[in-house]
């Protein structure tokens, strides 16, 4: 009789532990779509390690690459992230983005949603 008590309790925890495998914040999906000020869109698509992204806008793709960034010497600052290629750098910051075409910053808070 008081086997039925744990088998439940074992099945409870095993659904709850189940369930918790299924939640993901924005951060941990590799797809995210993006609006900027200007009203420029894009998506990116990350590779499953990260060290990678397909960045589309309506007339072409990219692969940028994660790059390498030098630590800036104030410790309070954010470390930034910057994936790249020879023409555009994607600069993604949690929800929110920038974007540098051939050298130059183009789009500004660039808002994104993943999906």
């Amino acid at each position: 009789m008081m086997l039925l008590p744990i088998v439940r309790l074992v099945s409870v925890s095993v659904a709850v532990v189940s369930l918790m495998g299924c939640i993901t914040t924005p951060e941990m999906k590799n797809r995210w779509s993006f609006v900027c000020s200007d009203d420029y869109t894009f998506d990116v698509v990350y590779a499953r390690n990260k060290k990678s992204l397909k960045f589309a806008d309506t007339d072409r793709d990219f692969k940028l690459k994660l790059q390498d960034i030098d630590e800036s010497s104030d410790s309070k600052a954010s470390p930034v992230v910057r994936y790249a290629d020879d023409w555009v750098v994607f600069e993604p910051a949690g929800v929110m983005a920038q974007v540098f075409i051939d050298g130059e910053l183009k789009h500004v808070q660039c808002q994104g949603s993943a999906y």
